[in-house]
């Protein structure tokens, strides 16, 4: 890239730098307008400006959306709808809202001076200026204070890591100081460069566990570290930088976790604080993935993906060369993440397949569990094309009362007792007192399939679980009391809101319809105490979007001090 600026300049930018985009292709023209009227919707919340405030605006908007507005994820955007109707507005708009941004807010200023933000929006602005000082889109005036503030930022976040967190958020950190380090030519940017490598080369041996999958245990949280590591991976590659440690390795070993939790339909379970398609949609990671390793299994989970982030990434040729690529379905079916506490079973990969997720850990990692649901022992459901029992998604971080809910024991395929989560929950991101969880055995013949792991909550109580999969699905249950007075229990199967029908045949027998499938539960107790109720719920599959459901409850109340409970759950063609 052509630089504009001379040795004697006091910030120099590295006139080698290859950025990380060759181009921009998102587009959306109805969102870009939008934006050229100071409208912007972030986590499903829009909101209208008069005068751009980048540190608060009213209550109702959570943190997380003015991080959305300072983040600039919609530089890409803005410059994609100017690539593919060639109107300076678009430009334009995008350089007035960074001009704006560094005229009107304060260092180290609450949100906008947040370090994550920062992070984000160095690696945002770097990618956007590269690209319009190579295309002459920039004046050298504005370019120049762009420039200068992108040192500043990079100088503040240097000096007020993350290491509090020490989860995504530091990774991020790192992220934006070696792309920082890479972009400038001098002394700092060495300076940062390095430090950003050695957490980044730290990180990687704790946040991504043995089996691939990282730490917090989110759907949504691994794709955030995993695009992290792809796009570090492809700046270092791109300017010739080598360095002491293995990241593609590790790179490949995400993608590998991310294939395994792929469901047939080629959607992903929303584990722990997990949205759809957040932050990117997977299957445009997986046609990076597929090129990126030469992998026909990768390219096979990107189907239907619009190709604009690969496009933007890598050159027409190379783009030919993905199109050429093989496809062919993974050989995968059953694995067990041991470390992160999964077990995932499939049939196959066909779209009628039955595909379910076992989650046997406890809320993890203990340093930091802020994404983590009290869903021990929880499973998810897929079958005939649909999803069938779900785990509940994330709604809002910002809403007590839906964050309690979508976070609690109550809201998954588990059990709980006393009307008590299996941890104790304290408030929007943290835990107090978290259970125990433990692998009892897993075993699989060419007849069943067979996994069982044990959880003792935090009041004491213990909850053994088996699930045995041929045919039909059996869940086995063993229940130990911690007092032995009366006690409540309550077994949870939490129903896709795409049911059309439920018809209780009896006590202990429900039927649920859905489009393409019957599935039968059938629900006992070694005591013939308990019964099957049909209850309202939620789930979430995007922010702040709503969808009323419903769950199956069997429940009882027992003054035994044990208790066994046997659900047989069948599915059948509609």
């Amino acid at each position: 890239m052509k630089s504009f600026y001379s040795v004697e300049d006091e910030i120099i930018v590295n006139s080698s730098f290859s950025p990380l985009f060759n181009n921009f292709f998102d587009s959306d023209q109805i969102k870009a307008d939008k934006i050229l009227n100071n409208e912007f919707q972030f986590l499903n919340k829009k909101h209208n400006f008069n005068e751009i405030i980048w540190n608060r605006i009213a209550d109702e908007y959570s943190t997380l959306w003015l991080y959305e507005l300072n983040y600039f994820n919609y530089a890409s955007l803005l410059i994609g709808e100017y690539n593919k109707n060639q109107n300076q507005k678009y430009i334009d708009k995008l350089l007035s809202l960074m001009n704006n941004w560094v005229c009107n807010t304060k260092f180290g200023q609450n949100i906008s001076w947040d370090p994550y933000p920062i992070s984000r929006r160095i690696v945002n602005w770097i990618n956007a200026i590269s690209y319009l000082e190579k295309e002459n889109l920039i004046s050298k005036e504005i370019y120049k204070k762009i420039k200068k503030s992108i040192f500043e930022q990079a100088t503040f976040l240097s000096s007020n890591l993350e290491y509090d967190l020490n989860n995504n958020h530091l990774t991020s950190d790192a992220k934006a100081l070696i792309f920082a380090g890479v972009f400038f030519k001098v002394k700092e940017a060495d300076e940062w460069f390095q430090k950003g490598l050695k957490i980044l080369s730290r990180r990687k041996n704790i946040e991504v566990l043995n089996d691939g999958l990282q730490d917090e245990r989110s759907s949504s949280y691994h794709l955030v570290t995993l695009k992290d590591y792809l796009e570090i991976h492809l700046l270092l590659k791109r300017n010739n930088i080598s360095y002491d440690f293995d990241l593609y390795k590790t790179i490949a070993e995400m993608f590998d976790a991310l294939l395994n939790l792929i469901r047939p339909d080629l959607q992903l379970p929303l584990l722990n604080d997990s949205v759809k398609d957040y932050p990117i949609n997977p299957k445009e990671l997986m046609a990076v993935a597929a090129y990126l390793f030469n992998r026909s299994d990768f390219k096979y989970c990107a189907q239907g993906a619009e190709l604009n982030y690969f496009k933007s990434i890598f050159s027409k040729k190379e783009y030919e060369e993905y199109i050429n690529m093989d496809s062919s379905k993974p050989a995968v079916k059953e694995k067990l993440f041991k470390d992160a506490g999964y077990f995932i079973y499939r049939d196959g990969w066909n779209k009628e397949d039955r595909y379910l997720v076992f989650d046997f850990d406890s809320i993890n990692p203990k340093h930091c569990p802020g994404h983590s649901h009290s869903d021990e022992l929880s499973f998810e459901l897929y079958a005939g094309r649909e999803a069938l029992l779900i785990d509940p998604g994330v709604y809002s971080y910002h809403d007590p009362e839906f964050r309690e809910y979508f976070k609690s024991t109550r809201s998954h395929n588990t059990i709980s007792i006393n009307e008590n989560n299996k941890s104790r929950l304290v408030d929007n991101f943290r835990v107090s007192k978290t259970s125990k969880s433990k692998l009892l055995h897993y075993k699989q013949d060419d007849d069943l399939t067979s996994v069982k792991a044990s959880n003792i909550d935090y009041k004491g109580n213990t909850h053994k679980r088996q699930l045995d999969i041929n045919n039909g699905i059996i869940l086995y249950d063993e229940i130990n009391f911690k007092n032995e007075s009366e006690n409540k229990l309550e077994s949870f199967f939490q129903l896709a809101p795409t049911f059309t029908d439920i018809k209780l045949i009896t006590n202990n027998k429900v039927k649920c319809y859905f489009e393409n499938v019957i599935m039968t539960i059938e629900i006992n107790d070694n005591k013939n105490l308990g019964k099957i109720r049909v209850a309202e719920s939620f789930v979430s599959y995007n922010w702040n979007q709503l969808l009323k459901s419903k769950k199956i409850i069997y429940e009882l109340k027992s003054n035994d001090k044990e208790l066994e409970i046997i659900s047989k759950i069948k599915i059948n063609k509609n």
